[in-house]
């Protein structure tokens, strides 16, 4: 209990110094300077008032790669193999960038995932134009865990066809039972249709939602990777930062 208490403490003080330094220090439009000196502070107090600092070293770095990239994509439906066979090439590197204030290894992820997020978002509507045929038989793994990346764009799609069909499916189920239940007349087709209708309405919403986010809002999810490796109970609390939610589609 006192360990937990002391973690949250040390949360506080860690978003205050940052807080107080960062508002004394004037920045130009070069966001990466202010970004640097975040990853400075934090590693900087965190080794300095911690009550149990870890060792910033390979364990860390991967251990840091690892929380990023779960955080960011845990679904595994927007990078692509290639993607994460470039960002592993970081995977020893992180702890060197972060004791020289590199932020490297998050551009490279934040860029390409921004990049990735919108070429999603020009092929899903193409997607649930097409009515869904539920009398073929398809399979998907919801194992977001044990899945594989996707090796390219085309495969991509087809991954987000058959989680979008299996989307429509429920929504389909869900509707028909209350189209019985109501007495209404609707057709299987005409529930299909706003089925589908649903889902473009949630992902657009999905979309204007993560379009809204700002490149700090990405990055304390990136510093919240680093300082969780100190200690689960101790996070980055960024000043008027949104907090950022995967979201199921």
């Amino acid at each position: 209990m006192f360990l937990r208490i002391f973690g949250f403490l040390i949360s506080a003080v860690v978003s205050l110094v940052i807080y107080f330094e960062v508002s004394n220090t004037k920045f130009s439009s070069d966001e990466p300077n202010k970004d640097k000196l975040l990853v400075d502070l934090v590693s900087y107090v965190l080794d300095k008032l911690h009550y149990d600092p870890k060792i910033i070293n390979d364990d860390f770095s991967i251990n840091v790669y690892e929380d990023f990239i779960e955080a960011v994509d845990s679904q595994k439906r927007f990078l692509l193999k290639s993607d994460i066979e470039l960002f592993s090439q970081y995977k020893l590197l992180i702890d060197d960038q972060i004791k020289s204030s590199d932020i490297t290894f998050f551009n490279i992820v934040y860029e390409t995932l921004k990049s990735r997020m919108d070429e999603v978002e020009s092929f899903y509507q193409e997607v649930l134009f097409t009515p869904f045929n539920f009398s073929i038989d398809e399979e998907i793994n919801l194992d977001y865990e044990n899945q594989e990346y996707v090796d390219g764009i085309e495969e991509l799609k087809k991954l987000w066809r058959k989680r979008l069909k299996l989307s429509a499916l429920d929504g389909f189920a869900s509707k028909k039972e209350i189209n019985v239940e109501d007495d209404e007349t609707k057709t299987d087709s005409e529930i299909e249709i706003e089925s589908r209708k649903s889902i473009n309405e949630n992902l657009r919403d999905f979309f204007q939602f993560n379009s809204e986010l700002e490149r700090k809002d990405w990055f304390s999810i990136y510093l919240n990777s680093i300082v969780t490796q100190y200690d689960p109970h101790t996070t980055y609390l960024a000043p008027e930062a949104k907090e950022v939610f995967g979201q199921n589609i």
